[in-house]
């Protein structure tokens, strides 16, 4: 029986190929993108949850501002963190270590060529220099860690390296960074960060001579001694930089934050983000799911005549329903089928444009359930979108449908 069904079904799409493609265009438009952005927001969310996870849990990060804007604690604001917040969250019960970095762009040139980069100035004695290289940021691929005796010399990200000049940044390679010249002694590891794999690493005492700050910090990182809760932690910094600044609870001028908020701040950003452009593409496979009403419509007016000789040799109401709804459902699943391969090919695309620009934090990742539901939700929206039209070639009456020319 479905087989027959299903003859019947493909004998009419075969007559009808121009408006059949035309029908299936905008289910195919609708799940390209939401593959392609389901896929792109999956990827991404993964890589940076695997970004930020590197850093370990032990980890807490005190930048200016109401609000954490990124690992590299650049922001804009009028507030500040200086040596007395450092000391401050030193005394703190369970801390174990707090580095101040320094982050400014920067003008570089290097050859004849001048760029604007990122510049992180982190202080350079041996403690810092064993926590930082404990994160996959700041650890070094070629050369070596900048050190005490470091003050002109600078590590630099992958990307720096290898991208942003025409020429490659080599060990050794001098750099002039906002009229000062730094020899290259290290060279990162990718870590699939844009700001971290482009940047530039120069100890702390140049970055405060280089951009005349004082006692000023961009970001604080600060180190949990083993047992203790990193939020109970972060709570006591942030009551005691409360208290110490004078402000109420939820007016600070300040953030604290743990890896772990970090991660699911970051993450429910992106889920509200791919939530909004999934809804605006998901606009298309209802446009989709119209034109196969509208398809399915023509179709029970085309083939009147076989719909009543259908009824006269023995089929039953359900039997056309049946019929009408696998056909409406079959042009969703082929253009469910034709979105999902596109939206594959389109992620992938996206994240080797990615790559090459060093943004490789953007990824597609594709499940088989992603998969399996976009096919099953395509034949659903129309299967559902031939439902009126099937309803009404059922009811149509047998000597008028034979005798309809």
């Amino acid at each position: 029986m479905i087989g027959d069904y299903l003859k019947f079904v493909w004998s009419g799409l075969q007559k009808r190929k121009l408006r059949s493609w035309l029908t299936v265009i905008g289910i195919l438009i609708g799940v390209t993108a939401v593959i392609a952005l389901i896929s792109l927001g999956s990827g991404m969310n993964s890589a940076i949850n695997e970004m930020f996870e590197s850093i370990g849990d032990d980890k807490i990060f005190v930048a200016p501002g109401g609000q954490f804007m990124g690992p590299t604690g650049e922001m804009l604001t009028s507030a500040e963190i200086n040596e007395h917040d450092k000391e401050l969250i030193e005394n703190v019960r369970g801390v174990e270590q707090v580095i101040g970095l320094v982050t400014r762009q920067a003008k570089i040139i290097f050859g004849e060529q001048t760029k604007y980069a990122s510049v992180i100035a982190t202080p350079t004695d041996s403690d810092t220099v064993k926590l930082l290289d404990s994160i996959s940021f700041y650890q070094v691929q070629e050369g070596r860690q900048i050190k005490n005796s470091d003050k002109f010399k600078a590590d630099i990200g992958y990307s720096f390296s290898k991208d942003i000049f025409d020429k490659e940044v080599k060990l050794s390679d001098n750099i002039e960074v906002e009229g000062q010249m730094f020899q290259v002694v290290g060279i990162q590891k990718k870590s699939g960060s844009p700001v971290h794999d482009r940047m530039v690493r120069i100890p702390i005492d140049a970055g405060r001579e280089l951009f005349g700050i004082q006692d000023e910090y961009s970001m604080f990182i600060v180190k949990i001694k083993d047992g203790f809760d990193p939020g109970i932690v972060a709570d006591d910094i942030k009551k005691e930089m409360r208290d110490d600044r004078n402000l109420d609870a939820g007016k600070e001028d300040f953030s604290v934050e743990v890896t772990a908020n970090m991660i699911s701040g970051v993450s429910a950003i992106l889920s509200v983000v791919q939530i909004a452009l999934i809804g605006i593409a998901s606009i298309s496979i209802v446009v989709g799911g119209i034109g196969i009403m509208n398809t399915t419509y023509t179709s029970v007016t085309e083939r009147t005549k076989e719909i009543g000789i259908l009824k006269a040799v023995g089929a039953r109401n359900r039997d056309i329903v049946a019929i009408f709804l696998i056909e409406a459902g079959i042009l969703g699943l082929i253009g469910g089928a034709l979105g999902v391969a596109l939206g594959i090919l389109l992620a992938k695309a996206v994240e080797l444009v990615a790559a090459n620009f060093g943004a490789e934090i953007l990824k597609a990742a594709i499940s088989p359930w992603l998969i399996i539901g976009a096919l099953a939700f395509s034949f659903g929206v129309g299967a559902l979108s031939g439902v009126l039209p099937a309803l009404r070639a059922a009811k149509l009456n047998v000597v008028e449908a034979i005798s309809h020319v």
